[in-house]
């Protein structure tokens, strides 16, 4: 019967077809042909299959594609696809179950295979940790020198250094994934090469040396080393020199800091170092980020530089006094308001005429204090606390903003109350000429409540 199918196959007649039915015993009969013309999954000759690799970086657990290409490979003549087989339930590090899809044309019953599964860590993440690209952009702590690995020399040890404060926090969210990888673990199978512009190598660079680049592989023969891990890819890290710290850092001895509250960590922080920016002249909006304060006690702090920053990481030693403020209160600066992160902007502001009176103060308060568009960043970035240490706006116009990582409270003061003084806080110069509103505080006038403070000043540019 089967020689006759195929004899009908070849001359391209169908069996199925009305005009033909060819009699060859009872459909049960033929199903069960069919299905013993199947290879069963259960007959495969190798189930260990050993390690297995993850074919996608840092997956956590193996995938269909990666069992079947792993059988196909230690089984002679088995040629599985996707459309063949099914998981039965989910798989472990070290075995899983497959069973025939009711689809399949090839194969039927099922088998359990066993296995050693190993994560995939391409090393070509840490270029991508550098470049601020791809899966490597989440473990990137900050843009600074994008393209680059900073490094305080080109001696090897100082490279080495930095190329650690990189690697930590990128194996630090290996770990969320429930994958421990230590970094001298990395150090026992990555090579590491230091490369000239003309990828001459350098065995043991020193401060002569200048390197232009580093790669990095997995050593021949280590690629499985770490239990679990199978270390493949290559790295291509671009250097380039830091600044010594100590070029802007002359000063360590702060003096007094004026704190609200001891026991609020982050505000004691930014006391500690605005005080570290007075002392040594340190203006600069972008430079200021470069700096943390990585511990303080009631006398002193370590302050350091921030990975990948111009100036070279050191350990900055500062001595202070904290002083309590009597009277504390929260400061509202206008001159702050016009920058956006790393840059500036002209705030602009539509008014009904260009008369100097209480509609124009209430259009000008409403645009300052508006939380939602030019300003949003200010009010949501730097305002943060309240005299209770709870993130909070100023004003009753100013409603609650929660999101998933914050809340800011709706403020307390009246705006009608702040609308009726404005005059006497603010002086209000109108440019007709340049198209310009400038808006400064009066000099003895700051304090317009017990628990807040405005200072500085802002121009708008204006259109009626």
């Amino acid at each position: 019967m089967k020689k006759l199918l195929s004899l009908l196959t070849i001359l391209g007649l169908s069996t199925s077809s009305s005009a033909m039915v060819i009699s060859c015993g009872n459909n049960a009969s033929e199903e069960k042909d069919d299905t013993a013309a199947k290879r069963d999954l259960n007959d495969l000759q190798v189930k260990d299959l050993g390690d297995v690799n993850g074919s996608a970086d840092l997956a956590t657990k193996i995938t269909i594609d990666d069992l079947i290409n792993a059988i196909n490979n230690k089984n002679e003549g088995w040629t599985l696809t996707k459309s063949d087989v099914v998981l039965v339930g989910d798989p472990t590090n070290n075995s899983a179950k497959l069973e025939a899809s009711s689809s399949s044309k090839n194969y039927k019953g099922s088998v359990e295979v066993k296995f050693n599964f190993r994560l995939s860590f391409n090393v070509s993440i840490l270029e991508d940790v550098i470049n601020n690209t791809g899966l490597g952009a989440v473990a990137r702590p900050n843009t600074y020198n994008v393209g680059y690995l900073m490094v305080p020399s080109y001696k090897s040890e100082d490279i080495m250094s930095s190329i650690k404060r990189f690697v930590v926090p990128l194996l630090d969210m290996a770990k969320m994934l429930g994958t421990t990888i230590s970094y001298e673990q990395i150090l026992d199978v990555a090579n590491i090469v230091f490369l000239d512009s003309e990828d001459n190598v350098f065995e043991n660079p020193n401060e002569s040396n200048q390197v232009d680049h580093i790669k990095i592989t997995a050593k021949n023969g280590k690629e499985n080393n770490i239990a679990g891990i199978h270390i493949k890819g290559e790295a291509i890290i671009k250097i380039k020199t830091q600044k010594p710290v100590n070029e802007i850092v002359k000063v360590t001895e702060l003096g007094d800091i004026e704190i609200s509250n001891k026991n609020d960590d982050y505000m004691t922080k930014i006391a500690i170092l605005n005080a570290f920016y007075n002392k040594n002249s340190i203006i600069d909006d972008n430079l200021k980020k470069q700096f943390e304060v990585t511990s303080y006690a009631d006398t002193e702090a370590t302050i350091n530089t921030v990975i990948n920053s111009d100036y070279a990481s050191n350990d900055i030693k500062v001595k202070y006094t904290f002083k309590e403020e009597v009277n504390s209160y929260t400061k509202w600066d206008l001159s702050k308001m016009s920058k956006n992160d790393d840059s500036t902007f002209q705030p602009t502001i539509k008014i009904t005429s260009e008369n100097i009176d209480n509609t124009l103060y209430t259009e000008i308060f409403n645009s300052i204090t508006d939380t939602k568009n030019q300003f949003k960043s200010y009010w949501e970035d730097e305002y943060l606390y309240d005299q209770e240490g709870n993130m909070s706006f100023i004003f009753d116009n100013q409603e609650k903003v929660e999101t998933e990582y914050y809340i800011l409270n709706k403020g307390k003061l009246s705006s009608k109350d702040f609308i009726n003084k404005f005059d006497t806080i603010f002086d209000v110069i109108i440019d007709k000429t340049q198209k310009t509103i400038k808006v400064s505080v009066k000099s003895g006038q700051e304090k317009f409540d017990k628990d807040f403070a405005v200072y500085g000043e802002i121009i708008f540019k204006y259109t009626v």
